[in-house]
């Protein structure tokens, strides 16, 4: 940051004393030094903020979780056929419900209205589709048909 400061106001100094003390500079000239060197101070102010983020990266806290444990584990997708939903409310009751759930990528509860599927990713080894199924049946909705795959 000083060294622009001090590039520039440098620059406007030597271009201000040859413009008033010198015959051989004239305005055309003194315009494009002017430009260039505000161009040098933008190219220096991009470098400095280059090395200053390159200085201040560290690795994302949840990327350090997930490769410092043992074992990784595969995420599984559900599509479970529910009852027919009535009302928006039913809809955010089970949606609020699987979200609560240990083990749920809470980013990927999808309750469709419309066609009354739920579509979720959960941790197998946290969770199961017979826990999500308890979860929803607990709160008087009957799951018809339930789909896992590999996320």
């Amino acid at each position: 940051m000083v060294q622009n400061i001090v590039l520039a106001i440098g620059v406007v100094i030597v271009l201000l004393l040859s413009v008033f003390f010198s015959e051989w500079m004239n305005m055309s000239i003194g315009m494009f030094v002017h430009e260039a060197s505000i161009l040098l101070v933008i190219l220096n102010g991009m470098r400095l903020l280059k090395y200053k983020l390159k200085k201040k990266s560290k690795p994302c806290q949840k990327l350090k979780k997930l490769y410092s444990r043992k074992e990784i584990y595969i995420m599984k997708k559900a599509t479970l056929q529910l009852e027919t939903l009535t009302c928006p409310s039913c809809m955010q009751k089970i949606d609020k419900t699987v979200r609560t759930l240990d083990g749920i990528d809470k980013d990927s509860v999808n309750v469709m209205f419309n066609s009354s599927k739920l579509k979720v990713t959960f941790d197998d080894s946290v969770t199961s589709v017979e826990k999500i199924i308890d979860a929803i049946s607990n709160l008087g909705f009957d799951v018809l048909s339930s789909q896992v795959t590999e996320a």
